[in-house]
C-alpha cells in the first residue's frame, strides 16, 4: 500500500466493534454462538473514495470483510486495459483470491468512504477447526459470490446484463420489491467494463428501462418500480 493512500488502523476485537451482525462475516459466526472475539486482529477505515485498500502484487497474509461503504475489485492488464471482477458491499469478503500464491492478484479500490475488518489467515485457519459455523458461512460467502457472477459467462442481451446487475445488487442489499432504490457508487463506465459492454450501450438500455416505466435513474441513484418485469427479463438467468 503506498503510504500516502494508508488507511487509519484501529486495534479493535470483534466484541468490542459496534457494527457486529449477521451482516459482518465474524458476526455471523458470533450470533451462531460461536466465539469470534479475537478473530478480527484490526478494523480499517475510514478508507476514503479513491483510496487502496490493497493493490496487485502485495503480500497477501490477511483477508477482509467489508464493514461499511463498497468496493471496486480489478486488475490492470499488460496494454493498460482495465478488468472489473466485482463490487464488494457490507459482509463480503476481500482478499481471498490472495491466499493461492501469497500476493494479491488485484486491487481493491474504496468507491466510497468504507471500513473493513482485517483477518490475519492464519489465525482465521485454527479458529476454523473450533468454529464450524466460521467455515459453514465461509462456503455460504463464497457460493453467494459465485453464483452472482454467473449471468456474465451467459450469450445474453444487453438487457438481460443489466437487468441481472440491478438485480443482483437489490438482493444483496436485500430489496425485493417495487420502489426499491439503489444508490450505486459505481460509475456508468464501470458498470459498463463489468457487465462487457460499451458506455453507450448500458446509457441505451437504461433509457429504455425507464421508457418502459421499469425504473427511475439518475447518474447513481435507481428507483425500481416494476421489480416483477426486470425479474421476468433475467427468468432463465441464474442471478441469486
Amino acid at each position: 500500500m503506498l503510504k500516502n493512500n494508508a488507511p487509519k488502523r484501529l486495534q479493535v476485537e470483534c466484541g468490542e466493534c459496534g457494527s457486529l451482525s449477521p451482516a459482518c462475516f465474524p458476526g455471523a459466526a458470533a450470533q451462531a454462538g460461536a466465539d469470534a472475539q479475537n478473530l478480527c486482529t484490526q478494523m480499517i477505515g475510514p478508507l476514503h473514495k479513491g483510496a487502496h485498500l490493497f493493490r496487485a502484487g502485495a503480500v497477501s497474509d490477511d483477508i477482509y470483510i467489508v464493514q461499511s461503504g463498497c468496493f471496486k475489485i480489478y486488475a490492470i492488464d499488460p496494454a493498460g486495459r482495465e478488468s472489473i471482477n466485482g463490487f464488494r458491499f457490507p459482509g463480503a469478503i476481500l482478499g481471498l483470491h490472495g491466499l493461492a500464491r501469497g500476493t494479491h492478484r488485484f486491487n481493491a479500490i474504496a468507491l466510497m468512504t468504507s471500513s473493513v475488518c482485517k483477518i490475519n489467515i492464519h489465525r482465521f485457519t485454527a479458529s476454523v477447526t473450533q468454529m464450524p459455523e466460521l467455515y459453514t458461512e465461509l462456503l455460504r460467502i463464497i457460493g453467494q459470490e459465485l453464483i452472482s457472477n454467473l449471468y456474465l459467462s451467459g450469450n445474453l442481451t444487453a438487457e438481460e446484463r443489466v437487468a441481472c446487475f440491478l438485480l443482483t445488487h437489490a438482493d444483496k442489499l436485500q430489496i425485493t420489491d417495487d420502489r426499491a432504490e439503489l444508490n450505486l457508487p459505481m460509475s456508468r463506465s464501470d458498470i459498463a467494463t463489468y457487465l462487457r459492454l460499451t458506455l453507450p450501450t448500458v446509457s441505451r438500455v437504461v433509457s429504455r428501462f425507464k421508457a418502459k416505466g421499469l425504473l427511475e435513474a439518475d447518474y447513481h441513484h435507481i428507483h425500481i418500480l416494476d421489480y416483477d418485469s426486470l425479474k421476468q427479463l433475467c427468468k432463465d438467468v441464474v442471478f441469486d
